[in-house]
């Protein structure tokens, strides 16, 4: 996982700092590589709280392995 998320920040497909941090970039974005989408989370006191989370799309999906199997030859 670390180094998946460290392979996307370095190769431009998500953010590398500040609060933005793993978040796709623009780039990314416009390409429909990601979804970001607004979700409720309830914690364990029954809080809830709204939370931003990054999703893969397929073609984000299919890119990304396309993307290492090439690297790999």
């Amino acid at each position: 996982e670390r180094r998946l998320l460290n392979w996307l920040r370095m190769n431009g497909y998500l953010c590398k700092a500040g609060a933005d941090r793993n978040f796709p970039t623009q780039k990314a974005m416009d390409k429909g590589f990601f979804e970001v989408k607004g979700v409720e989370v309830e914690d364990t006191a029954g809080h809830k709280r709204y939370q931003l989370m990054t999703f893969v799309t397929a073609t984000g999906q299919s890119h990304v392995v396309n993307k290492f199997l090439s690297e790999a030859l």
